[in-house]
């Protein structure tokens, strides 16, 4: 049975990989668009990662398609902001679960000098009674920060990914967006960037 640390650390992981399923669902609508997939890289390696790869086959759902590369790049650029914020909770979690095992730790060695200097049965049992409740703090504490660990690398990287997209994405479509940012017009009507306004970002 999970402990209170290993479980808050799976609620941690599972928020996380929410993010990811969100962002499975922009690529999903950037495709719908006819984005370039290269344009959407960062996007697509940031929600595999937050999803251990469960998010793959939501990227071809068939979603509304962005009507702008700005509405595109404002998504990814909210994800960014998420999983930032997501990863220094995370962090936070971790600092106080290290301590609650420090405060374990503390308590089964006070509870084994108490043990090695019973008097009576009755106290024996109580300190080890003790001594059993720590260890199983500080194996929850363990699970938990090991857990925790992981969903920090997770959102650190997604959110290095998400940064990117802005430059990855002028990157795929350089010569186009300079284009549209020297005021031509693309010639196909409807096309994901002859809607997004022109400009570099």
């Amino acid at each position: 049975m999970n402990g209170e640390w290993t479980a808050a650390a799976g609620l941690a992981a599972d928020t996380a990989a929410e993010l990811g399923f969100d962002a499975a669902l922009t690529v999903a609508r950037a495709w719908r668009a006819n984005c370039l997939p290269e344009a959407t890289r960062s996007l697509t390696l940031a929600a595999r990662a937050l999803t251990s790869e469960d998010a793959r086959m939501r990227f071809f759902d068939k979603e509304d398609p962005w009507r702008t590369a700005a509405d595109l790049l404002g998504a990814a650029e909210e994800h960014e902001a998420q999983a930032a914020a997501m990863a220094m909770n995370v962090g936070k979690m971790a600092a106080v679960c290290e301590n609650a095992r420090d405060h374990a730790i503390g308590e089964h060695e006070r509870a084994a000098r108490r043990a090695a200097a019973a008097a009576s049965d009755a106290e024996l049992g109580a300190a080890r009674e003790t001594m059993q409740a720590a260890m199983r703090a500080i194996g929850d504490c363990d699970a938990a920060l090991e857990l925790i660990a992981q969903v920090s690398d997770r959102l650190r990287y997604a959110a290095r990914c998400f940064s990117a997209t802005p430059a990855e994405f002028a990157d795929a479509y350089d010569v186009p967006l300079q284009f549209v940012h020297d005021g031509g017009t693309l010639p196909w009507s409807g096309d994901f960037l002859a809607a997004s306004g022109g400009g570099r970002r």
